[in-house]
């Protein structure tokens, strides 16, 4: 999975997921932001095994400046991973 895009953006769709990730939980899957980039857009879900939220980016926002290069899927630790994000 490779692309660019406006990290503002990014940040705005990943912290709407952030809310449904527990950070402390007995199942680790559930701490992590599922990332998944398809041909028309990037998806992003969190869960907590009670809610889960999903968000889109479509690649045709023009606000989202979205370079698709490679697309793919793959979970990250939510907190690691905003954090790199936001510097």
């Amino acid at each position: 999975m490779k692309l660019t895009l406006n990290r503002s953006e990014f940040m705005q769709e990943l912290q709407t997921v952030q809310r449904a990730i527990s950070t402390k939980t007995t199942i680790p899957i559930l701490t992590g932001v599922k990332i998944t980039l398809t041909d028309q857009g990037l998806t992003l879900t969190g869960s907590n095994a009670d809610i889960s939220i999903e968000t889109f980016l479509s690649a045709d926002n023009e606000k989202a400046q979205m370079n698709i290069e490679q697309t793919g899927a793959i979970v990250l630790q939510a907190r690691f991973f905003s954090e790199i994000v936001r510097r």
